[in-house]
């Protein structure tokens, strides 16, 4: 039921933004870097870190360009095996969704939202 919520939640806020780009993790890798756009996401959102110098190349959250973050930021653990992990997969305690929820809210307040991450490539809408 919590997951039905989040969803529309989800739902909600993008429609406050307009519907933004659909990506799936394999289409979020495109945004790493090399063409210009420094895209990741976190618990189902897709945020613009572009303008960040700590995504470039180099930086000590370039680890996360292209990727999905949820899993990583959730145990506070940047190990790789946790980034671009699945959050379903991961067996996330209570704490740590609770975790992702208050990741979220830091991340609106700096990083603009450009879209959501969707499992089926079908979905995609481009802006």
């Amino acid at each position: 039921m919590r997951k039905f919520f989040f969803g529309i939640f989800i739902l909600l806020f993008l429609e406050s933004y307009g519907n933004g780009l659909k990506l799936t993790k394999e289409q979020l890798q495109e945004y790493e870097g090399k063409n210009g756009k420094i895209y990741f996401a976190c618990g189902g959102i897709i945020f613009d870190a572009s303008n960040d110098k700590s995504f470039k190349e180099g930086g000590k959250d370039h680890g996360f360009a292209g990727k999905d973050a949820t899993v990583a930021l959730a145990r506070m653990d940047y190990d790789k095996k946790w980034i671009g992990l699945d959050p379903e997969e991961a067996e996330l305690s209570p704490y740590m969704k609770n975790a992702i929820e208050k990741w979220i809210g830091v991340l609106k307040e700096k990083y603009q939202v450009v879209g959501e991450l969707v499992k089926n490539s079908y979905e995609r809408v481009d802006m």
